[in-house]
């Protein structure tokens, strides 16, 4: 009786991926095509987002300094 029950086990074990479904998912915007997420020269850039635009450095790093402070826009 345990032979049988752990040969079913290897079997379903094995056969498992074989009934696995893939997801047909349509194509996310989430992530922009790579020719798009060139930021200029003037951009503030935190993680995958840009935050800003500004041509002045001292600028730029305040905006990155205050997008997480909590203070309003």
């Amino acid at each position: 009786m345990k032979k049988i029950l752990a040969a079913v086990a290897v079997a379903a074990f094995v056969a498992g991926p074989a009934f696995a479904q893939t997801r047909d998912q349509p194509f996310s915007r989430r992530y922009a095509p790579p020719e798009a997420t060139v930021p200029g020269p003037d951009a503030v850039v935190k993680g995958p987002n840009v935050i800003g635009h500004d041509p002045d450095p001292w600028i730029r790093n305040e905006i990155l300094r205050h997008s997480d402070s909590g203070w309003p826009d």
